[in-house]
């Protein structure tokens, strides 16, 4: 039987990945990376009289080869140990500066055996890089299809959503156009693009193509709101940003360092997005969320004492309707009430339910009495005296 040289660094695989992010913040173009390797028996196949292993091994030695000396490098590889096991992935070589050695040896200690779970790869080589807490992008050749459960359209969704700018790049290594399309989709579906390579120039130029490119800026938004609103009341904030379908933006306060969320809407919802304020005054902050994970752009707000204004007759027949016109938050539950003055009861109310105006029926027994604005059912923050007077 044929068997390839041992001796040429590199890697083949029937799906090989080649994950990134960002590692620092002083040197943001320089990628963390794990190189995902397919021990699946598919690359024993041809391109123009070679096996397609070969060709991966060679393009990938120049690739890794012309890596930066401190790069942080992994790898993972699946289907080298059983047969028929979608389970068989394993992370061999942890990510770490100056592993380029160890990678290669791993990759020549190699068996091609198994299946070839793509998707479970690449979820797993996303989680390696914690690419929910930094740019991740994963670089997928393949030769072959998904062989297991897993949908690669779904997973790449996934991950869009929980990343942090995570963006996957596949290259089709000598697939036909509607093979190419099932799989496309780890690229369309998280913002990467999809590479045909049918022979190993193809290959090697795609690798560096999409090997080489700097992670994507991280994220930017802005925020525009007043510097304060009263608490309880309706506050439009303006915005700009990446506009994703899970970007948040909420009212949120900081405790010791870590905040808690008041009020949130989804950007998609509206600019200007409404909210309401805390029901508490003090200092508040607002936050746009990147696919509600990562805050890209702040703002604080002051949430001020509530302050209500109430208009009505001073005298009322009893039994008789009473229209009272009003100003003040009109946040949820705030209500107008009629009592007895100094009754720590009320005798009837009516919410305000978005009205400039209110009716209230007057008690039917002649006396002293009070209309009340009360603040989401709980705190009265405004009165006004009504005489009920009996009828003639």
């Amino acid at each position: 039987m044929f068997m390839p040289s041992r001796i040429r660094p590199a890697l083949l695989a029937s799906a090989l990945l080649l994950a990134t992010a960002s590692v620092t913040a002083s040197d943001p173009k320089q990628p963390r990376t794990i190189i995902v390797m397919d021990g699946s028996g598919s690359m024993w196949g041809q391109i123009d009289g070679r096996p397609k292993l070969e060709i991966a091994r060679d393009t990938v030695a120049e690739v890794v080869g012309k890596l930066p000396a401190n790069q942080t490098l992994g790898l993972i590889a699946y289907g080298h140990r059983r047969k028929g096991d979608c389970k068989d992935i394993e992370l061999i070589v942890p990510p770490a500066p100056g592993t380029s050695g160890k990678v290669l040896s791993a990759v020549n200690d190699m068996r091609f055996l198994g299946m070839t779970p793509l998707s479970e790869a690449v979820r797993q080589a996303a989680q390696a890089l914690r690419h929910t807490e930094q740019a991740a992008t994963v670089v997928l050749v393949t030769d072959g299809l998904e062989t297991c459960n897993l949908d690669p359209c779904a997973v790449a969704t996934e991950l869009e959503k929980s990343g942090v700018n995570f963006t996957a790049h596949v290259i089709g290594f000598g697939l036909t156009k509607d093979e190419g399309a099932k799989v496309a989709c780890l690229a369309t579906n998280t913002g990467g693009r999809y590479l045909q390579a049918s022979d190993g120039a193809a290959l090697a130029t795609a690798l560096r193509d999409v090997v080489s490119e700097p992670p994507p800026p991280p994220a930017s938004a802005t925020l525009s709101a007043p510097a304060s609103a009263p608490m309880g009341s309706q506050v439009a904030i303006k915005w700009t940003g990446p506009a994703g379908k899970l970007d948040t933006v909420a009212i949120v306060q900081l405790v010791d360092g870590k905040p808690t969320t008041h009020d949130y809407g989804y950007v998609k919802d509206g600019n200007p997005l409404t909210l309401t304020m805390p029901g508490e005054p003090g200092a508040y902050t607002l936050q746009y969320r990147h696919r509600d994970q990562t805050v890209i752009a702040t703002r604080p707000i002051q949430a001020s004492a509530a302050q209500a204004v109430l208009k009505a007759v001073e005298v009322a027949q009893a039994g008789s309707a009473v229209r009272i016109g009003w100003t003040g938050p009109n946040a949820s539950l705030d209500n107008i009430q009629i009592a007895e003055v100094g009754s720590d009861s009320y005798i009837s109310y009516t919410y305000l339910n978005d009205t400039k105006q209110v009716e209230l029926t007057m008690p039917d027994q002649p006396g002293n009495y009070e209309l009340r604005y009360v603040f989401r059912d709980r705190e009265t923050i405004a009165t006004r005296p009504i005489r009920v007077v009996a009828k003639p």
